[in-house]
């Protein structure tokens, strides 16, 4: 992707944080919009949110909380080519902490979310296909995370490529990434400062955690944000 396409999506992820706080909001709150009691590991918003003239498909759910844990919760990521009723596709995962800010992006393997498994050549070529303009939960919070693709769609692609090779070096079929008995997890090897966001000096995040999941592939973590008063 041209360096001033990466500028432009990076000025978009801002832009919406901005608005959004204008108003005492963050991402989580939109997206939490409406509901009274907030339970681990169920879909939010409820019914997931679906794009029908990208095929593009989101939704949230957050883990039990830990002491210390930094990462409330993350943003699945998928494609659905054929429409609605047709096969489903993960791409990535945007982990974020209880402000919504972005901590990381990872992949899984199949088993955990269910998905139409596909190679990495075929899955990064469905990464520009991940563009939501629906208006629930928010039209902000969807740009947000269609921008997020875009400015880390070069990420994003090799993150994809690394779950494949992983799979590989552990001797696990190509036809078959359904196995619940891998336990390897990935370390990442480089990290990502993103340059338009104001960051201090408190550290950089967790970079890698294998939540309730036996194979995950983190690849990245960003530095600390400044604290808002904004909470979900």
């Amino acid at each position: 992707m041209a360096e001033d396409g990466k500028a432009l999506a990076l000025r978009e992820i801002a832009l919406c944080e901005t608005v959004l706080a204008k108003g005492g909001l963050n991402v989580l709150s939109e997206t939490f919009r409406g509901v009274a009691d907030i339970t681990a590991w169920e879909h939010y918003p409820p019914g997931d949110v679906f794009d029908p003239a990208s095929g593009a498909q989101w939704y949230y759910h957050c883990h039990t909380a830990d002491a210390g844990e930094t990462e409330h919760g993350h943003f699945h990521c998928f494609v659905r080519p054929q429409g609605p009723e047709g096969p489903i596709h993960h791409l990535a995962a945007v982990g974020v902490d209880a402000y919504g800010r972005m901590l990381r992006l990872f992949t899984v393997n199949q088993w955990v979310v269910g998905d139409d498994w596909l190679d990495a050549e075929a899955t990064v070529a469905l990464l520009p296909r991940f563009d939501i303009q629906m208006p629930q939960p928010s039209y902000l919070v969807n740009r947000w995370l269609t921008a997020i693709f875009t400015a880390y769609e070069a990420e994003i692609a090799e993150l994809i490529h690394k779950r494949d090779r992983a799979l590989a070096s552990i001797g696990r079929p190509r036809a078959s990434k359904r196995g619940r008995t891998g336990r390897w997890k990935s370390s990442p090897n480089w990290s990502s400062r993103r340059d338009s966001w104001r960051t201090t000096t408190r550290g950089w995040g967790k970079l890698v955690r294998s939540f309730c999941h036996p194979l995950e592939f983190g690849l990245f973590a960003t530095p600390g944000f400044k604290q808002s008063n904004n909470s979900t």
